[in-house]
């Protein structure tokens, strides 16, 4: 646990990653851990490089309707 923090405090994230416009329903890492794949309420998919914090690419109205599920491989 980290200095000054109660155990009974939730966790707090480490980053964030802004880009979404809509509420992201699904998230998936790859197994590299390197990687994460998001999808929002709106249709849209995002692919992030956790390493460099941004998105390598973003698939607008990549579904019809709310993502509910995501699977990233290597």
């Amino acid at each position: 646990m980290a200095a000054g923090r109660d155990a009974s405090d939730p966790p707090r994230p480490v980053f964030v990653l802004r880009g979404h416009t809509a509420e992201v329903s699904a998230a998936r890492f790859d197994p590299s851990g390197t990687r994460l794949l998001t999808g929002d309420a709106g249709g849209e998919l995002r692919l992030w490089d956790l390493e460099m914090r941004r998105p390598l690419a973003t698939l607008a109205r990549a579904h019809d309707g709310r993502v509910l599920g995501a699977h990233a491989d290597a």
